[in-house]
């Protein structure tokens, strides 16, 4: 669908679509909560597949799992209900850095569940994208091996 926000008007949020015709939400049928809980459904599905000892940037996800942005997984990584089998630790910035947190500091949390899984920092406390970044599914097999 490929919605753009355009602005804010009485009749709803108006955006325009791919092809410039206007739209608002409430024409396409679908809320921003509908449209967030589907981005974040795609965002989930693209982590869960990264295997134990390889990490993904926060770029990486957006683009595998479409129409979204590196800032919306990262969105997306800090609303992962704690209950959850996402695994949020194996995504990292571009950098090959554990982003800051609110609070200002890395998760050491997020570097002891790597760490676990074999993954290894510098002692600039960044990991090795070529050595332990994931490559994505296998176009041709939904394989997620490297």
């Amino acid at each position: 669908m490929g919605l753009q926000f355009t602005w804010r008007s009485k009749d709803g949020i108006l955006f325009r679509d791919h092809q410039g015709e206007q739209a608002t939400l409430q024409e396409r049928g679908r809320s921003p909560q509908t449209m967030k809980e589907s981005m974040y459904k795609r965002i989930y599905s693209t982590v869960s597949i990264i295997p134990p000892g390889r990490v993904a940037t926060y770029g990486q996800i957006a683009r595998i799992a479409g129409k979204c942005s590196a800032r919306n997984v990262g969105y997306a990584m800090s609303s992962v209900p704690p209950e959850s089998d996402v695994p949020w630790h194996r995504v990292i910035n571009s950098r090959g850095s554990i982003s800051v947190r609110s609070h200002g500091e890395p998760s050491t949390a997020q570097r002891k569940m790597l760490e676990t899984e074999g993954i290894v920092f510098s002692t600039r406390g960044t990991v090795d994208l070529d050595r332990f970044g994931w490559q994505g599914p296998k176009p041709d097999s939904g394989s997620d091996d490297r």
